[in-house]
């Protein structure tokens, strides 16, 4: 927080507005690699996968409209496409 404070403080707008940038883009990277938006519900328990691999998982899928195969931990799920891409999205 004390960052935030430091910042707010700064009276020269463009330096500011580079900082404001610079640190916003890292909060909403960071964010998006978390389990707050990768992660989904198969079976009441919970699962994360990268933006990557879930993209990729959802490219399968559209492509394959009769089932899909997701290897989730140490088990493999075989599920429709049209399920695997409502809970990958």
């Amino acid at each position: 927080m004390s960052a935030w404070v430091e910042i707010l403080k700064l009276k020269d707008g463009r330096y500011y507005l580079k900082t404001l940038l610079t640190i916003l883009t890292a909060l909403i990277k960071t964010y998006d690699k978390s389990s707050k938006v990768n992660s989904f519900y198969y079976n009441g328990k919970e699962y994360w996968l990268d933006k990557n691999t879930r993209m990729g998982l959802m490219n399968l899928a559209k492509c394959n409209p009769s089932s899909i195969n997701l290897v989730l931990d140490d088990t493999i799920v075989t599920t429709s496409a049209d399920k695997a891409i409502e809970f990958l999205s």
